[in-house]
């Protein structure tokens, strides 16, 4: 191996984080380029760019030309592609790749249908296995393995052609928020009993399914309040179900970053309500400020949950599993300090360079061409 280059959809914190982690570890010399240059609206809600001012980027400003230049002044070293089906440029250049017969590995989110019932959600079910299938066939046959940003879910996958010995299962590891630290749960959190939910509130969110879990938690008797930070076009309709059922939610809309980092840093347990989405970083920075989970089984960061005893999951799309689950964890104050007991002990587990560990290990087993200079 004599360097790696990677390829990024956009400045993403998460991946560029672990690219640079995994970089260090390779022991060869790396660079990142970027499919989409700047920050754009993850700006606007309070991420510096100064997080990024270390790395050697290059920015492909959206120029086939540009791609293949990147690629043809580093065609000696491993190509990993963390985009590989949406950015055009990116695209041409893994053309490229694949013709030069470099070194290729994959990195990507299972396809997730986030529409909601009705043609359009039909339309994606059946072009997943098809027409995408044809798309992409060429790049699932080359590449040595695809990192599955999606955590454990697989079956997506295998319906785009990987076979399950190039699938490994990974997820999304960003580091913490700047500005935020660990902060640890008590018994006040849970005797407050205070549920926080970010993200734009749309359908795939589910926002309304924790609603429609508050009502019968109201029916129920068991004393919760909740937070809906942002908004979307389910925020009228459930301002208007919370006053009508008289209950203790409050909606400040679009909150500032050090806001939202409060709200993860004392909040009694972050639910995560997603009935389809490829992983949602916001769960990784709930829990890198403390906060232990509620989140659906339709998400791929159910992974932290199952694999780290994060927190408790529920069935997508299930208000009543999820009620029942909030009223068990509300009510057992045992189970709440064993949640948040791993958490503390084991939140590191999550971060870039734990994550890098992994998967430099995972590679060392099953991928030959991907070995780290120095290990053979």
């Amino acid at each position: 191996m004599k360097g790696v280059q990677f390829w990024a959809h956009s400045f993403c914190r998460s991946t560029l984080a672990l690219y640079d982690e995994l970089g260090k570890r390779f022991g060869v010399p790396y660079r990142i380029c970027l499919g989409r240059s700047g920050l754009g609206l993850r700006e606007e809600i309070g991420f510096d760019p100064d997080e990024f001012a270390r790395l050697e980027l290059v920015e492909l400003d959206g120029s086939s030309e540009v791609a293949l230049n990147a690629l043809d002044e580093r065609k000696e070293w491993h190509q990993f592609f963390g985009t590989y089906q949406d950015v055009p440029h990116v695209q041409a250049a893994l053309a490229q790749a694949i013709k030069e017969e470099c070194i290729v590995g994959i990195g990507s989110e299972a396809p997730c249908n986030l529409f909601e019932p009705g043609g359009k959600r039909i339309a994606k079910a059946l072009y997943t296995p098809t027409l995408a299938r044809q798309r992409v066939a060429h790049v699932v046959k080359y590449a040595d393995f695809i990192l599955n940003w999606s955590g454990d879910g697989a079956e997506p996958l295998r319906q785009l052609g990987w076979d399950s010995d190039k699938i490994i299962p990974f997820g999304y590891f960003p580091p913490p928020l700047q500005g935020s630290t660990f902060t640890p749960r008590d018994e006040k959190h849970h005797k407050d009993f205070h549920i926080l939910c970010s993200g734009n509130m749309t359908w795939h969110r589910g926002q309304d399914v924790l609603m429609d879990a508050l009502v019968l938690l109201k029916r129920w008797g068991v004393p919760v309040r909740a937070t809906f930070t942002s908004k979307g076009p389910l925020a009228e309709g459930l301002q208007a179900i919370a006053k009508k059922h008289d209950l203790a939610c409050d909606f400040p809309g679009f909150v500032s970053m050090p806001e939202l980092i409060e709200l993860y840093q004392s909040c009694s347990v972050f639910a995560a309500l997603g009935r389809a989405e490829p992983w949602g970083m916001r769960v990784n920075d709930a829990l890198l400020c403390g906060a232990p989970l509620l989140i659906s089984t339709g998400m791929g960061a159910v992974k932290l949950a199952n694999d780290y005893g994060y927190g408790l999951s529920f069935r997508s799309d299930d208000a009543y599993d999820l009620a029942w689950r909030i009223r068990e964890l509300a009510a057992d104050g045992t189970m709440y300090r064993r949640i948040n007991q791993n958490l503390a002990e084991n939140h590191t587990a999550i971060l870039p360079e734990e994550a890098a560990d992994r998967a430099v290990s995972t590679l060392l087993t099953h991928c030959p061409n991907w070995q780290p200079a120095g290990s053979r």
